[in-house]
């Protein structure tokens, strides 16, 4: 079993790394996307909707994801009515209908945000997801500020601190340009 987990770090830290390495140029924007939610209905990621969105690729056998799902909803408890969005993106994590049976049994995970379900084409649009878990923020043009691979040393302290200075920073456009 210490065999297992050892294995599966090393594994989560190969792959972070390789996403790193082949990330796509940050300045360049993401446009909106749509996606379907764990009931089969359509959600347009609309970044011009907030001022910060985080966008989290996680996985229901990942670890550190199930450690940061609690975190990201703390997150929009307090900065959800200032100027943040956020949208789980599931990975890998097979059928709607079993990620949906994961939050169910995971309650105090206590998820606030939309849960949609992943495809390769929505992690090409971030540049290609290579590790789960993996946040991004993205202003309201939809150009991404800053991107976490793998688990995240004190998570919600970095995010929150990312989110309050650009919370906090002057409004710039609110919609894409055309």
């Amino acid at each position: 079993m210490m065999a297992i987990r050892r294995f599966s770090a090393i594994l989560v830290l190969l792959m972070g790394l390789a996403a790193v390495l082949c990330a796509a140029d940050p300045a360049q924007a993401v446009s909106s996307l749509t996606l379907d939610d764990l009931e089969g209905r359509k959600v347009k990621m609309d970044f011009s909707a907030a001022r910060v969105t985080l966008v989290n690729f996680w996985a229901t056998w990942c670890m550190p994801c199930r450690e940061e799902i609690p975190e990201i909803a703390r997150l929009v408890s307090e900065y959800g009515g200032k100027g943040l969005q956020v949208f789980g993106v599931a990975m890998e994590s097979g059928e709607p209908v079993e990620v949906k049976d994961f939050l169910e049994r995971n309650k105090a995970f206590g998820v606030n945000y939309p849960m949609l379900v992943g495809t390769d084409t929505v992690a090409d649009a971030f540049g290609g997801v290579m590790a789960v878990p993996t946040t991004y923020l993205l202003d309201a043009r939809g150009k991404v500020l800053k991107t976490f691979v793998g688990s995240t040393r004190d998570f919600h302290a970095k995010m929150s601190a990312e989110i309050g200075s650009t919370l906090k920073a002057p409004a710039t456009q609110t919609r894409p340009s055309p």
